[in-house]
């Protein structure tokens, strides 16, 4: 089990096997153990790995030269698992790094990995027995080295495409011996561009569709252009099967999904028109569940629509355009993210079909939309007690202590604390109706995400909201594409500094809300209920707000205030060891009951 923590991996623990899922050939992701906690051993493991490392060394170095060098980057690197699998091969290397020219067969290419838009720094450093006169660095273009610069370092601020290729460091000693080691750098996560013009650009996508998720389907893309008319993709009909056609567009800045089912007439459904930057870049989804869907922009809703985006099982989705399609413009911009049906695309891997399709200019940085502090800055989360890397928050939120083991040993009892943008994930796999049965307290009156839970963790699915509004506790039941919303709020006004009890949830085709002993709220939902063979992604005292389709534009944050004694349909849940994600939690050891 691996934690990321500041764009880094960090081994936490060693788990079992996990079995197999009944009923498939996938593995229950949920049925892992782990069984060794790796922190416990660090000391141990330490020691270990130094008194070899020191074996081998002695080994290595017999009768070679005093030349040694290290390539380093900064901390903007992108340690993605073949970047860890070279850095643990540099550790272990059991020769030299720098070789006289002399010795060209035992040159080896060093291999480095950095994600486009992130800043690198590739040193070239001496040993402290070796004077040198000068340092050069060389990049190989069509064959033929290329000087680039006399200097210790090489340093790339905001990495693009043309900059991955093999570079070379040459070092000339006092003695006039000329040492030298190569580098070959690899750039990830490099956006495609498409451009229209006489021959038209493209990309095809073959869909895997399983018959359970033939009536669910999800599109994503992440794209920045100029165009204010665009053919974003399209899925056309399969001869000789009753299959749907549904394709997405840009129409005179208005986005337009049109579905033209089987034997039927063509639905249109458009946005309001929108103001889209060329220099910015823009996030489209759509979904559609069981015959209701939803389109957002941004982590903005949209709208809603009634229509099935029925799948079979070979169907072809192209991105930009499509060979035939009459009475279309094809996109011409750059495409950072594609996600068909919950699975995010390899942009150099998962296309089966590619047509005057680049690399893109520009990278898509991950930036922070939610306006509450400036790009980069940026709080941690705690995920069962390891820090990592969280999102971007507000400047009053506190980060967690140490290494958020502050809970202590009975953090139910006390609670978790909750402030602005902090929040907790978990997972429901209940096969009954949903209940929720937990005890809050504020800090303050301002509007905030108590509970939030739906089918899918972008907020996909029918989905329900308990949030304190106006002093008061209201809950929200939506359906999949936000056509019917049901209210339900308390009577009480809500004070500060004491511990409520929430009550709320379904009960005989009703939903309902009780807060402590005051008369219970209940309306109807004949239905419209959740499905009791579905999971649910459970957030607790807010949202993780990137890439959420936040619904609600008026509530933007979670809970001030703490939480604690949460059951799900009657069944207790610990607060901190049955988390799946969470941030800027701390505990709530000093607030009185």
């Amino acid at each position: 089990m691996y934690i990321k923590r500041d764009k880094r991996w960090f081994l936490r623990g060693v788990v079992s096997f996990s079995a197999i899922r009944e009923g498939t050939n996938y593995c229950d992701s949920f049925s892992y153990v782990v069984f060794m906690n790796v922190p416990y051993y660090a000391k141990w493991i330490e020691q270990e790995v130094d008194a070899a490392r020191n074996e081998l060394l002695k080994a290595s170095t017999a009768g070679q030269p005093s030349v040694s060098t290290r390539w380093d980057s900064d901390r903007n690197e992108d340690y993605e698992e073949d970047s860890i699998y070279s850095l643990r091969m540099e550790m272990e290397s059991d020769s030299p790094l720098f070789v006289p020219r002399m010795d060209q067969e035992r040159t080896r290419m060093r291999k480095r990995t950095v994600r486009c838009g992130q800043s690198v720094t590739l040193s070239c450093k001496r040993s402290a027995g070796l004077a040198q006169r000068t340092i050069q660095w060389f990049k190989v273009e069509n064959g033929t080295r290329t000087f680039l610069i006399e200097n210790e370092t090489l340093i790339y601020r905001a990495v693009r495409y043309h900059h991955a290729g093999e570079y070379w460091c040459q070092v000339t000693s006092d003695t006039g011996i000329l040492y030298e080691t190569s580098l070959q750098l690899t750039v990830t996560g490099v956006p495609i561009r498409f451009q229209q013009s006489e021959n038209i650009s493209y990309a095809v996508h073959d869909a895997l569709v399983t018959d359970r998720l033939s009536t669910q389907f999800t599109f994503e893309m992440t794209f920045r252009t100029s165009d204010s008319d665009a053919l974003l993709f399209h899925k056309p009909a399969i001869a000789g099967v009753e299959s749907w056609t549904f394709s997405l567009l840009l129409e005179r800045n208005r986005l337009t999904l049109r579905i033209t089912p089987p034997g039927q007439l063509e639905k249109v459904f458009r946005s309001v028109r929108l103001q889209l930057q060329p220099t910015r870049w823009h996030t489209v989804l759509v979904s559609s569940y069981d015959g209701q869907g939803l389109m957002a922009l941004d982590g903005q809703y949209l709208l809603g629509f009634e229509g099935h985006l029925v799948q079979q099982r070979a169907d072809r989705f192209y991105i930009a355009n499509a060979p035939g399609l009459r009475a279309s413009i094809g996109f011409s911009g750059c495409v950072s993210r594609l996600m068909i049906n919950d699975m995010v695309l390899t942009l150099e891997r998962d296309f089966s079909h590619r047509v005057n399709v680049a690399q893109c200019e520009f990278c898509h940085a991950d930036e922070c939309n939610i306006g509450l502090c400036p790009v980069g800055q940026q709080q941690h989360s705690c995920i069962n007690y390891v820090c990592s890397q969280g999102r971007c928050d507000g400047p009053d939120v506190l980060l967690p202590e140490g290494d958020c083991s502050d809970f202590g040993p009975e953090p139910s009892a006390r609670g978790l604390r909750f402030q602005n943008n902090s929040y907790v994930s978990y997972r429901s796999f209940l096969r009954v109706v949903l209940t929720v049965d937990v005890q809050f307290l504020l800090h303050g009156q301002s509007d905030g995400i108590v509970l939030h839970t739906a089918e899918h963790k972008r907020g996909f699915g029918k989905f329900i909201t308990i949030l304190v509004k106006a002093g008061r506790i209201e809950m929200r039941f939506t359906t999949d594409a936000h056509l019917h919303t049901i209210y339900l709020e308390s009577t009480v006004k809500l004070m500060t500094g004491r511990w409520y009890r929430l009550q709320a949830g379904y009960r005989d085709g009703y939903v309902y809300l009780q807060v402590d002993k005051e008369p219970e709220v209940a309306r109807s939902i004949l239905g419209m209920v959740f499905p009791t063979d579905r999971q649910l992604v459970v957030f607790l005292g807010g949202v993780r707000w990137e890439g959420f389709i936040n619904r609600h534009r008026d509530v933007r944050q979670g809970l001030d205030g703490c939480i604690k004694e949460l059951k799900l349909s009657g069944l207790p849940v610990d607060l901190v060891d049955d988390m799946v994600e969470s941030a800027n939690i701390r505990s709530c050891q000093d607030e009185r009951r």
